[in-house]
Parts: structure tokens; C-alpha cells; sequence
């Protein structure tokens, strides 16, 4: 299927961020401690904008006679792509001396965007 225009290329890849957005927070699911950001209006906006980004990537790859599974997938690697790189910065070092952070301790950008 070929998309033509802005709009059809922007949900597309959109969608695509979506999906990978999803599957982070899919994984979490298993997590013995969610996260205290998941209840956070601010990571949840940072969610939003990942989807927004990944619409926004596949609008910039082109927007005339665009396969639909290229739009969907350039906007899936967005948010994969910055869950990559922020995996490769270290991880913040807690100062208490528990496994677990202490209750209501904030969780950075960094570690929201790694999956931590």
C-alpha cells in the first residue's frame, strides 16, 4: 500500500512510534516494581512526544508514494533508537544502600527513556 501526503505519512509513523512505545511498557508489566514515573502526567507527555517524533521521522524520509510498512517502521525506530542510546548512559547511582530506591525517589529522563 502507497501512502501520498503529509497526514497519511505522519500517522503511519506515528503508528509505527506507537507500537514501539507499547512494547516498552508492555515490558514493564513484569516489573516487580513499577516504576514511580508510570503514574507521572510528565513521562507520560514524554511518551506522547516519542509517538509525535516518530511520526515526524517518517514525514522527513518523504511524503510521495511512501510504502506504508517503511512509514510505520522508520516511526518505530524512533523511540527504539533513543531507548538505545540512553541504555548506553550510565545508569544513576542511587545513595541509599537498598537494591530498591527508596519510595518516592524521582527516576531520571535517562532511565525512562532506557527502560529502567
Amino acid at each position: 500500500m502507497q501512502l501520498n501526503g503529509l497526514w497519511p505519512v505522519f500517522l503511519a509513523g506515528s503508528f509505527g512510534a506507537g507500537i514501539a512505545e507499547l512494547l516498552k511498557w508492555y515490558g514493564l508489566r513484569e516489573s516487580e516494581n513499577l516504576p514511580e514515573y508510570a503514574r507521572s502526567m510528565f513521562y507520560w507527555a514524554v511518551t506522547g512526544v516519542m509517538v509525535v517524533v516518530g511520526g515526524v521521522l517518517a514525514v522527513l524520509y518523504g511524503t510521495s508514494d511512501v510504502n506504508a510498512i517503511l512509514a510505520v517502521n522508520i516511526g518505530c525506530s524512533a523511540p527504539l533508537t533513543i531507548t538505545a542510546f540512553s541504555k548506553a548512559a550510565p545508569q544513576q547511582r542511587q545513595r541509599t544502600r537498598s537494591v530498591a530506591p527508596p519510595r518516592g525517589a524521582r527516576t531520571a529522563l535517562i532511565d525512562f527513556l532506557a527502560g529502567r
